[in-house]
């Protein structure tokens, strides 16, 4: 905790537009915390969060920076920000708090799944390894969805080796799955390719038609909530309208000159020139003159839709162009002392769960938990990755565990080789 203060207060003093790429005081109190000077109107990252949980708390209702009613981003985190803010005020450190305990007790899960699973070695490997982390630990300094994410995947993940590993079939454990799973998906919809991997291996383990019956209802009904209030106000199904305004700016035809050997860079995807957009905006401008551009989603989600279909093979080279970067320790776009950082992690994450695959192809465990690392991979790659590959962290812990398990498991062959009499 004390260094995500240390991180975001270092950010915050040397980022030259404070609050507008990831840096506020987090000292800051009240309406300047959420307001912060010079970037009032900002809605980008941080600035959603905190303004949707502000916006809810002073007028019952989730606003973008012009006042009117948003679903620019999903709610999972502003509701739980509503909730520290209404209690503790408007400030960082609540926050600070929130995410270690949150990164604390995700860990405490795995740590428990490495036990049920593997062995107590692959647990106390895993927590060393969870320390040198620093990817995770800088999460800690902002106010994003990966904490409160990660705790909620690893407590599913729990409930799961509960459930089909430990065979305890008991139907309050597939409820509480089933809202975990729902809250999860309204904190980053990333998380909705595993719920279908849920389901397979309830139904090939026969967990019971009324058991994974209220996980499955449990899964639509919560999200569904949200999209319904989205349906009355914007008159269409929509989660989450950030990424209409990505796919709208991002200039595709950028992506005609990638290898896909190519290091992920942002130059490479850079966004469309003014001209081009113009009669798009002017036509959103026609629609909303107030600026409400959410109103005009269907004419942003039109766009790209014609543009994929016309370029489909190519859409397709482009997100598995984006899933190869995410699988990787670095981009271009790191400094120097990032990229060295970013490799270190990965040689301790990625890594050894890769060479783990030929040595543990046989452990329906660790196949399980690999397939879930790769399925958290899978919505990311059809929109962005970010440069700082913070898209790629949620796999990160799951690969941990196995990468631990990989690197014990290969100690205890050399021990047991060593025993041998020569």
């Amino acid at each position: 905790m004390g260094f995500g203060l240390f991180y975001s207060y270092s950010e915050y003093e040397n980022k030259t537009l404070k609050g507008k790429y990831g840096g506020f005081n987090p000292f800051a109190k009240g309406n300047e915390y959420i307001f912060q000077p010079g970037w009032e109107n900002d809605f980008s990252d941080m600035n959603a969060y905190n303004k949707f949980a502000y916006s809810l708390i002073e007028f019952g209702e989730f606003r973008n920076a012009y006042g009117h009613p948003s679903a620019f981003i999903t709610p999972g985190l502003p509701l739980v920000l509503a909730l520290i803010y209404f209690v503790f005020g408007y400030g960082f450190i609540p926050v600070l708090i929130f995410n270690a305990l949150c990164i604390t007790f995700a860990y405490y899960f795995l740590f428990l799944i490495s036990n049920y699973l593997f062995n107590r070695e692959t647990g106390y490997l895993l927590l060393i390894f969870s320390l040198l982390n620093l990817k995770v630990a800088l999460l800690n300094a902002s106010v994003w969805t990966e904490p409160l994410f990660i705790l909620l995947l690893s407590a599913m993940l729990f409930i799961v080796v509960k459930i089909i590993f430990l065979n305890e079939k008991k139907f309050y454990l597939f409820a509480i799955l089933g809202f975990l799973t729902g809250y999860n998906i309204l904190v980053r919809p990333i998380v909705i390719p595993l719920v279908l991997f849920i389901l397979v291996l309830f139904i090939f383990y026969r967990t019971g038609l009324k058991n994974y019956s209220i996980y499955i209802l449990l899964v639509l009904v919560i999200p569904s909530i949200w999209i319904y209030r989205n349906y009355v106000i914007f008159d269409r199904i929509l989660l989450s309208s950030a990424s209409e305004v990505n796919n709208i700016y991002t200039d595709y035809e950028k992506y005609r000159n990638i290898s896909i050997f190519n290091t992920y860079s942002n130059d490479i995807a850079l966004r469309r020139n003014f001209d081009e957009l113009k009669p798009l905006i002017d036509k959103a401008i026609e629609i909303s003159p107030d600026g409400d551009f959410e109103k005009c989603g269907d004419l942003f989600v039109n766009d790209f839709k014609s543009w994929v279909e016309k370029n489909k093979l190519f859409y397709i080279k482009i997100c598995i162009w984006r899933f190869k970067a995410l699988l990787l320790p670095y981009t271009a776009d790191m400094s120097k002392r990032n990229i060295i950082l970013s490799t270190i992690i990965w040689f301790f994450t990625f890594f050894p769960v890769l060479v783990g695959i030929f040595l543990n192809y046989k452990n329906k465990y660790y196949l399980i938990l690999f397939i879930v690392g790769i399925l958290l991979l899978i919505i990311p790659s059809l929109s962005v990755v970010d440069k700082y590959l913070r898209y790629q962290v949620p796999t990160h812990i799951i690969f941990t565990l196995l990468s631990s398990y990989t690197v014990i498991s290969v100690l205890n062959y050399y021990k047991k080789i060593n025993r041998k009499p020569r």
